[in-house]
């Protein structure tokens, strides 16, 4: 039986790694956290707040997941559900991360 490859192995080599849906799903939510922990910490501290803030955030979380999951893990979109499905993977919590980062950051920083 084949030992399974953790998806930290695999993206240390990712263009000749083969990927699941599990596991592209998987790296594409933690980029997403990650990505939006440190947009809250920035946004926070700069002090970007309302619409504006929202929206840039959304608008780079969206940028950069497409651009991770097409130069970093290098994929083929249509192998996993197009482009819609991939950029939507994870939205959600992403969105709540940011927001409680973003307002706590705003909040110790400033108040």
């Amino acid at each position: 039986m084949k030992k399974k490859e953790s998806i930290w192995n695999k993206l240390q080599k990712a263009e000749n790694a083969e990927w699941t849906l599990e596991e592209v799903k998987t790296a594409i939510h933690w980029f997403r956290q990650a990505t939006a922990f440190l947009c809250g910490l920035f946004w926070g501290i700069l002090p970007l707040t309302g619409l504006p803030g929202f929206v840039s955030q959304l608008m780079l979380n969206i940028i950069l997941t497409v651009v991770f999951y097409t130069t970093v893990l290098k994929v083929d979109p249509e192998d996993f559900g197009g482009h819609g499905a991939l950029t939507q993977e994870a939205l959600p919590p992403a969105l709540s991360m940011f927001l409680l980062t973003w307002i706590v950051t705003y909040s110790l920083v400033y108040f």
